[in-house]
């Protein structure tokens, strides 16, 4: 462990709590999370985790939070950082918002309030990469980071990343999967992004020895960890009317989730399991839904690609969806011909999009029977919340982690909102991350009736 940096004598005194603090900040794990419930003093353990390294000349650190007012706000990282750094001889530059120690390291501050503001740290090399309120931020522009996590051979220095949060918000979905359904509670474990047999990088847990091996860990917090918070912080939490909300800030839990205007609201995590690869001794189906424009990607109600799901039906009238293909402005033959080159049999029969008439006769000419989709959209989707979990608590659809196009979409699917019309009791699905649940919904309609 690196020595801590020389402090002036009237330096405010500022010491971690037995518990969770010490844990998270002893923690030599290369990537590590801290938090869950509001108030065990995440942000202050961020704040002085960036000093560790200020010895050094070369040593530059990052705190991250999603938007620049929140840096600012009352009680905000840069306000705590003006009342603890000075007592470390730093100087703050308000006018590029960085502090600079006696060795000449420094400690930034930044945001990424959209997406592509990832790109503005091209370039950048950080030691030590801190993000405030993970859930705040796209699983996107926490990856992208990590290629600023860098040093020179020689410094001295440790590179590593560190993160707290609430659940909650925008990224809840995928730090939870990241962190805390991979066994790396108050421990840590070891992952790298390993090639399917599409070819596909997957972040998967691997063997300490893995050349590309990152360890990473999850240290849980609770109010109760925090012994200096005021009492009347706890019972405002419990005075929030919002039941989610206040599960997730006093209990730090991450199966409380706000299922308003969810399609599929009893879809979890539980849907998704390495149980659903590819099984030899079963036959194959495909769902497809045609699709050609990009649009603005992802989330634009102008992105339409085309998607292949490929599945197969277990013993029990489930469905497992083992490989997904989501691809735009890309044309109907070439699509099919990168699916069929895929390590796995053609199916004997593919579930299509009934508008699809010249992608369902290019399927047809190869031999493959086609079922187009003649059900009402209403039913369709009460069929496959059936499958999700029916009424005995059984899921009969199952997911592999690597379709990560389609369990993102299960998981943002939605009502639109501004419609009135309502098919058969059900509001009509907003025409935006449909993709893969309409395709769900064709390879799964001819199974109503199994049990």
């Amino acid at each position: 462990m690196v020595a801590s940096p020389k402090i002036q004598a009237d330096t405010p005194i500022w010491k971690p709590h037995d518990g969770a603090q010490v844990r998270f900040l002893s923690s030599p794990a290369d990537e590590a999370l801290f938090g869950g419930a509001a108030g065990p003093g995440k942000s202050d353990c961020l704040l002085m985790e960036a000093l560790r390294q200020i010895h050094n000349p070369k040593y530059n650190g990052i705190l991250l939070r999603r938007t620049f007012d929140r840096l600012e706000a009352a009680d905000g990282l840069i306000p705590r950082s003006q009342y603890w750094y000075p007592g470390f001889d730093g100087r703050y530059n308000a006018g590029k918002h960085y502090w600079t120690f006696p060795s000449g390291a420094r400690i930034y501050f930044g945001h990424l309030q959209h997406e592509h503001d990832k790109h503005r740290y091209q370039g950048a090399q950080f030691t030590y990469i801190a993000f405030d309120e993970l859930t705040e931020f796209t699983q996107s522009q926490y990856i992208y980071l990590f290629t600023r996590n860098r040093t020179t051979i020689g410094s001295g220095l440790r590179t590593y990343v560190r993160a707290a949060t609430n659940p909650g918000q925008e990224g809840h979905e995928w730090v939870k999967r990241r962190f805390i359904t991979t066994d790396i509670v108050n421990r840590w474990n070891w992952f790298a992004m390993v090639k399917n047999e599409k070819g596909d990088e997957l972040d998967t847990r691997v063997m300490p020895n893995h050349p590309d091996a990152k360890s990473r860990a999850f240290y849980p917090a609770v109010l109760a960890d925090n012994p200096s918070l005021d009492t009347a912080y706890v019972r405002n939490i419990r005075l929030n009317p919002d039941a989610v909300e206040r599960a997730q800030l006093l209990y730090g839990d991450w199966d409380a989730i706000n299922t308003e205007g969810r399609i599929f609201p009893n879809w979890t995590l539980e849907n998704i399991s390495t149980e659903a690869d590819y099984d030899p001794n079963l036959p194959v189906i495909w769902g497809v839904d045609d699709g050609y424009a990009h649009g603005q990607g992802r989330g634009s109600s102008g992105y339409h690609p085309r998607v292949f799901l490929l599945a197969q039906v277990t013993g029990i009238g489930g469905v497992n969806i083992f490989a997904e293909y989501y691809q735009t402005n890309e044309l109907s033959e070439d699509s099919l011909k990168n699916v069929r080159a895929w390590p796995y049999p053609d199916p004997p029969v593919a579930y299509v999009d009934s508008s699809a008439a010249e992608l369902k006769g290019r399927i047809w000419a190869t031999g493959i029977q086609t079922v187009g989709a003649t059900h009402k959209v209403s039913e369709g989707i009460k069929n496959v919340r059936r499958m999700i979990c029916d009424a005995q608590g059984k899921r009969l659809l199952r997911i592999h982690p690597r379709c990560v196009e389609l369990i993102r979409e299960m998981e943002l699917y939605r009502y639109d909102e501004r419609s009135k019309v309502a098919q058969i009791g059900e509001p009509k699905p907003l025409k935006q991350d449909d993709h893969g649940p309409d395709t769900i919904r064709y390879l799964a309609w001819h199974l109503r009736y199994v049990s």
